[in-house]
């Protein structure tokens, strides 16, 4: 029971604590057509097309409007990349933030197996 009060309370005073940038969807590439629209028509259902990001040390914590849950992405540990990211079964989504680019440039891909599946442009609200 208390281990339930505490993420409750934690949940409650995450928007207190984090600085979130609103960003909306951009443009959505991909080479495959019935995944691209299956990813639009997802992120018009569920997001409403706006995005919250927080950065806070070696996560990333996205949150959407339509739910009440936060997704974390952890930094990658590689000198080269600078990127977040977060494993699925065989996916792996990665979050790409530029914070040296006044508009922030920022984008998600989809990978399975290496290759690049789809890629989600954002532009700052």
């Amino acid at each position: 029971m208390m281990k339930r009060f505490k993420f409750i309370l934690l949940f409650l005073l995450f928007p207190l604590i984090l600085h979130a940038e609103e960003f909306i969807v951009y443009k959505i590439q991909s080479k495959n057509f019935l995944l691209k629209e299956i990813v639009t028509q997802l992120i018009k259902n569920k997001t409403n097309n706006k995005i919250k990001i927080s950065v806070k040390d070696n996560i990333a914590y996205i949150s959407y409007k339509s739910s009440s849950r936060v997704i974390e992405f952890h930094k990658s540990q590689e000198t080269n990349n600078r990127f977040y990211y977060k494993r699925g079964n065989s996916h792996i989504a990665k979050l790409f933030i530029n914070e040296t680019n006044i508009n922030k440039e920022v984008y998600f891909t989809l990978e399975k197996n290496g290759k690049r599946k789809i890629k989600v442009l954002l532009t700052r609200i």
